[in-house]
């Protein structure tokens, strides 16, 4: 797993709440097979429940788009 990694890309409104709509899968694209495909859906899930991040308005021209870069390493299962 340790080739295995997404940029997940999304929208932020200005208190910091995400855009549903706006997550979308930056790399790799395409997607070349499930094991990515299911890591996105896992981050996406990870970044809505975020949700509303507590950022400074007045920066908001800055963080209004973010990529997020997620991997399994260092993930640990119980």
């Amino acid at each position: 797993a340790t080739d295995l990694s997404v940029v997940v890309g999304a929208e932020l409104t200005a208190h910091g709440d995400i855009i549903n709509a706006s997550i979308k899968l930056v790399e790799p694209s395409p997607v070349s097979d499930g094991r990515f495909a299911q890591l996105f859906e896992a981050t996406r899930r990870a970044i809505i429940r975020c949700s509303p991040f507590d950022l400074p308005r007045e920066k908001f021209a800055q963080w209004r788009n973010i990529e997020v870069v997620a991997n399994p390493e260092g993930i640990v299962s119980w």
